[in-house]
C-alpha cells in the first residue's frame, strides 16, 4: 500500500484477477447508494507510450489499487494506495506507470500544508519507488514533485522540477527506480523548454519585480533573446499579462504555440498564435472549427509536442492538427451521438486511444481504438453495477431566464423515463460549483443518484459560468446572489410551467459556489425550496474574502480576483452582507443539510459552521455532517460515500415521502 507523506511510504504488492468489464443484469430496482457514492470501479485510464499496456485505478471492495493490464490480455498486477488521495495516472517511458496524488500533511517550520507526489510503478519488477523521496538539496514542502519534464528512453531516469531548500527551483534527474533525485541545473524562477536530449532549449523569465515577459533561445553556450514585453505587472491589485505566453512546441518543434491576448488581462480569453524562433508571431495552423470562445486545454504526442486542442463546452470539442487524426476522433464520437466521448489517453503515435464515454445513456465506459486494425472495444466500466436501464437519460436543454437571457443546462431524467414524458416528478435543482466553470455532459452522481430514486435533475449553466464566452461568463461578475440566483431560481419554475416538474417537491443541493447557491436560495426564495443540500458552500462572503487574504496575502492576485468576481471586502461590505445567506437564516423555512471536509482547504469550515450557528439561532431545522479528513473535491472514498448515504436519505424524505 501506499502511504504517501513527507518522507516514507510503506509498499504491499498484490496480483488480481478477473476483467475489466463487467456488465451489470438487467434490473428495474434502483442500484445501492455505494453504487454512486463509491469512487468509480476504473478511473483515469492511460495506455502506454507503445500502446501494449494500460494503467489505471481500480476501486476494490473499498481500496485504491493502482493496476496494470496488458492491452487484450490480463491483469499484470497492482499496488494499493492508502493515505493518499489518488489524482491521476501517467506514463514515464514503456515500463514505469506513475501514479499521482495529494495528502494534507504538516511540517513543524512551515505549518499544514497539502503535499503533491508522484509514485513510479516498475511492470516488470513489480517495485515502486516514490519520486523526489530523497535528496539533500531538495525543500521539506517539495521533497516530492508531479511534473515530468523529460523522459531518458531506456535508462529509468526522468527529469522532474522541484524547490530547492534554498527556496528557488531546479531541475532533478530522478532515478524511476529508487526516486533518488540529483539536481541538474538551477531553474530560478525560470520556466523552461528543452530539446530532445533533455537540455534547456528556451528560457521563459516573467519578473513581476521589473514588469517584463523574456523568451530566450539557447545558441551555443548563450541565450538571446527572441521576445520581450515590458508593463507586466501582477501586484497591488493590478495585473497585466504579456500578450503573448508560451505554452510549448508546436506538432513537430519547428515554432512554439503561445497564448496571445491583445487586451493582456487576466480576465480576457486568448487565442492560439505561433512563435518561430526568432520571435515572428505567425498563424498557428487551427482554424477553431467550431467557432468556440475558449480553449480548454492541449494535447500533446509522445514527445509533449502540442498536436491539438480541446475547447471549452457542455461536450468535448477537439481539434488536431493532423486531419486523419481530426477525422477518426470525429468519427469515434459520431459512434455515440447521444454521449460525451472525450480523449482518455494514447500511445506516441496515436495509433491506439483510449476514449471515455458518458452521459446520454453511458456511465463512463472506456474503449480502445486500434486505428491500424479499425477496431473499438470497450475495455472497463467506471460504474460496472449500474445498468443502462438504470441509467437517467441526460439531455442538453435550454431555458429563458426572467431578462430574456438564454440559459443551457443540462436535464437527468428519472431512470426508465422518456425525455419529455414525465409529469409532475420531484425536482433537484443541482447548481455547479466555480462559480466560472461548467458542467459537462457525463455520468455525474450526483444527479445520477437522484435521478435513480425518481427524482428529476436540473443542472443550471447560470451566467457567470464558463465555456459560452467570455460575455456570458463576464455577466456573472458581481452578480452573486443576484441575477445568478436569479437563473437557478428559474431553472426550477421552467420545469414547474412545463408541467415536468411538481412546485410541492423542489429541493435545491450544490457544492462549492453550488453550495453558496443552495444557501442563497433557501434564504431568497424561501417559498420555492422543500428542503436544502449545501456542500462545502459560502456561507458568510466578507468572512471568506477575509480568510482568503489571510492565507495567501491580501494583495495578492487570488484576492484580487475574488475581488472583481464577489466584490471588495471592504468597499462592498454592506452589499456582501446583504448576499450572505448566514445574515437570513430567519428568512429559511425549509430543513437544511450541511456538508463539509474538515481538510478543505478552497473553502473553510467554518462558513459551514457559521450558517449552522445562524440556523440554531433562529431555531431553523438543520443538520451538519464533518467529513474527516476530506479535502474540498471528496477525493476520499469514505468521505463521498458519507455524502451519498446522508443526501439520498435526506432527498428521499423530503421530496419522495412526504
Amino acid at each position: 500500500m501506499f502511504i504517501l507523506k513527507r518522507t516514507a511510504f510503506v509498499i504491499l504488492a498484490s496480483l488480481l484477477i478477473g476483467t475489466l468489464w463487467t456488465v451489470s443484469a438487467h434490473s428495474q430496482e434502483a442500484p445501492p447508494v455505494e453504487a454512486y457514492g463509491d469512487l468509480p470501479a476504473v478511473r483515469n485510464m492511460t495506455i502506454s507510450p507503445d500502446g501494449q499496456h494500460l494503467a489505471f485505478i481500480k476501486r476494490e471492495q473499498g481500496r485504491d489499487l493502482l493496476t496494470v493490464a496488458k492491452v487484450g490480455g490480463g491483469i499484470l498486477g497492482a499496488v494499493e494506495v492508502k493515505d493518499f488521495e489518488a489524482r491521476g495516472v501517467d506514463w514515464a517511458g514503456k515500463k514505469h506507470a506513475i501514479l499521482l496524488g495529494t495528502d494534507m500533511t504538516y511540517d513543524d517550520r512551515i505549518g499544514e500544508f497539502r503535499f503533491a507526489g508522484a509514485i513510479a510503478y516498475n511492470i516488470e519488477s513489480k517495485k515502486t519507488a516514490q519520486l523526489l523521496s530523497r535528496g539533500r538539496d531538495l525543500a521539506p514542502k517539495a521533497s516530492s514533485g508531479t511534473t515530468i519534464s523529460h523522459i531518458f528512453e531506456g535508462e529509468g531516469k526522468v527529469l522532474m522540477p522541484a524547490t530547492q531548500k534554498s527556496g528557488s527551483r531546479a531541475m532533478f534527474r530522478v532515478n524511476l527506480d529508487n526516486g533518488s533525485g540529483t539536481k541538474v541545473y538551477n531553474l530560478s524562477d525560470k520556466r523552461v523548454l528543452l530539446d530532445d536530449a533533455g537540455n534547456i532549449a528556451f528560457e521563459i523569465d516573467r519578473d513581476d519585480t521589473r514588469n517584463f515577459y523574456e523568451v530566450k533561445r539557447r545558441v551555443g553556450d548563450s541565450f538571446e533573446v527572441i521576445w520581450r514585453e515590458d508593463n507586466v505587472k501582477e501586484d497591488d491589485w493590478d495585473i497585466t499579462y504579456p500578450k503573448v505566453r508560451v505554452i510549448g512546441y508546436n506538432h513537430d518543434a519547428s515554432r512554439l504555440l503561445v497564448w496571445y491576448d491583445e487586451e493582456r488581462n487576466a480576465y480576457s480569453i486568448p487565442t492560439i498564435k505561433a512563435m518561430t524562433f526568432s520571435g515572428e508571431i505567425e498563424d498557428a495552423g487551427f482554424e477553431n472549427p467550431y467557432e468556440a470562445e475558449q480553449i480548454a486545454g492541449t494535447i500533446q504526442n509522445g514527445k509533449g509536442n502540442i498536436i491539438g486542442l480541446q475547447y471549452e463546452g457542455i461536450t468535448p470539442l477537439y481539434e488536431f492538427f493532423d486531419e486523419a487524426l481530426q477525422q477518426t476522433v470525429w468519427s469515434a464520437q459520431a459512434a455515440f451521438p447521444d454521449s460525451a466521448v472525450r480523449v482518455a489517453s494514447a500511445s506516441d503515435d496515436f495509433s491506439k486511444i483510449v476514449f471515455n464515454v458518458s452521459g446520454g445513456g453511458a456511465a463512463g465506459d472506456y474503449y480502445l481504438l486500434d486505428r491500424t486494425r479499425g477496431s473499438l472495444s470497450p475495455i472497463g466500466s467506471s460504474r460496472p453495477n449500474i445498468s443502462k436501464d438504470q441509467i437517467g437519460f441526460v439531455e442538453i436543454i435550454e431555458y429563458e431566464a426572467r431578462d430574456g437571457l438564454r440559459i443551457p443546462a443540462l436535464l437527468t431524467w428519472p431512470a426508465g423515463v422518456e425525455p419529455g414524458t414525465g409529469k409532475d416528478l420531484p425536482l433537484v435543482v443541482l447548481p455547479h460549483g466555480g462559480p466560472e466553470a461548467h458542467d459537462e455532459l457525463s455520468f455525474d452522481w450526483m444527479a445520477q443518484m437522484p435521478a435513480s430514486r425518481g427524482m428529476l435533475v436540473i443542472q443550471p449553466q447560470f451566467r457567470g459560468s464558463d465555456g459560452f464566452g467570455r460575455e456570458f461568463r463576464d455577466m456573472g461578475r458581481g452578480r452573486w446572489g443576484k441575477e445568478m440566483q436569479d437563473d437557478v431560481t428559474d431553472a426550477a419554475e421552467f420545469l414547474i410551467e412545463q408541467g415536468y416538474a411538481d412546485p410541492d417537491r423542489v429541493c435545491i443541493f450544490g457544492w462549492s459556489y453550488g453550495g453558496y447557491a443552495a444557501l442563497a436560495g433557501a434564504a431568497f426564495t424561501p417559498d420555492l425550496y422543500k428542503c436544502v443540500v449545501a456542500g462545502a458552500g459560502v456561507s458568510d462572503l466578507p468572512g471568506m474574502l477575509f480568510w482568503e487574504g489571510r492565507e495567501t496575502g491580501f494583495q495578492s492576485p487570488v484576492v484580487a480576483y475574488w475581488n472583481r468576481v464577489i466584490g471588495d471586502r471592504r468597499e462592498d461590505r454592506d452589499k456582501l452582507k446583504n448576499i450572505s445567506p448566514a445574515n437570513f437564516a430567519d428568512k429559511v423555512s425549509a430543513p437544511v443539510l450541511l456538508i463539509h471536509g474538515d481538510d478543505d482547504d478552497v473553502v473553510p469550515i467554518e462558513q459551514s459552521e457559521t450558517m449552522m450557528k445562524a440556523l440554531q439561532r433562529a431555531g431553523k431545522p438543520v443538520e451538519m455532517i464533518e467529513l474527516k479528513d476530506e479535502d474540498h473535491w471528496m477525493s476520499t472514498g469514505e468521505g463521498r460515500m458519507k455524502t451519498a448515504t446522508a443526501v439520498e436519505k435526506f432527498l428521499t424524505e423530503h421530496l419522495i415521502e412526504n
